[in-house]
């Protein structure tokens, strides 16, 4: 358990467990399509972790730039593990994510589609992003990248096949809702080129 601000934080769902360890808070995630075994460990310092007095980061372009590169050497580094290839971020695709991050966002919403009806690929036609076959998974209020990674795996088969997918390319946005405590909204594409 972690203790902020007079607050404490406990992790309870049975994906992962925190624990403090030699001045470390250590955070086990488990895969449980795999017989719950150890699939991530994350580790950071106590005094880092408890000066830090928010839930969530404050919503700069510098930590939107890092929480996305992050999404992408994270997917990448869990599609080695099945030796799978890796993704290369585009710009294009990347824009389309973000644009939807941001929507989302700015009108609390949570969808593959959206309040204009249109698809993730719908979405991608639009931006002249070219593809032969896409994915999309969505996460929200994650606090770190790693947490919206393992719940993608750890959550229905959909969103672990598209990261698992036979894909080439990806788009990565994330956007904070500054309304919401800087509550973050990750959308990642995942696609082949024609």
């Amino acid at each position: 358990m972690v203790v902020k601000d007079g607050m404490r934080y406990r992790v309870d769902n049975g994906q992962k467990d925190l624990f403090s360890v030699n001045d470390y808070y250590v955070t086990y995630y488990y895969d449980s399509h795999n017989s719950d075994e150890v699939s991530s460990v994350f580790v950071i310092d106590e005094a880092v972790e408890d000066e830090y007095d928010q839930y969530y980061p404050d919503a700069t372009g510098t930590i939107r730039n890092t929480y996305e590169t992050q999404i992408v050497y994270l997917v990448n580094a869990v599609r080695a593990s099945y030796d799978l290839g890796s993704l290369e971020r585009l710009d294009d695709a990347s824009e389309t994510a973000l644009n939807h991050s941001r929507d989302m966002a700015r009108h609390n919403y949570f969808s593959h589609t959206n309040l204009e009806g249109l698809s993730p690929f719908d979405r991608m036609d639009a931006d002249g992003v070219e593809y032969h076959s896409a994915a999309e998974n969505l996460a929200r209020g994650q606090v770190r990248p790693l947490d919206a990674i393992e719940g993608w795996m750890n959550s229905d088969k959909g969103h672990r096949e598209a990261l698992l997918g036979n894909y080439t390319h990806t788009g990565v946005g994330i956007a904070f809702d500054e309304s919401r405590n800087n509550r973050p909204y990750y959308t990642q594409l995942y696609y082949t080129l024609p």
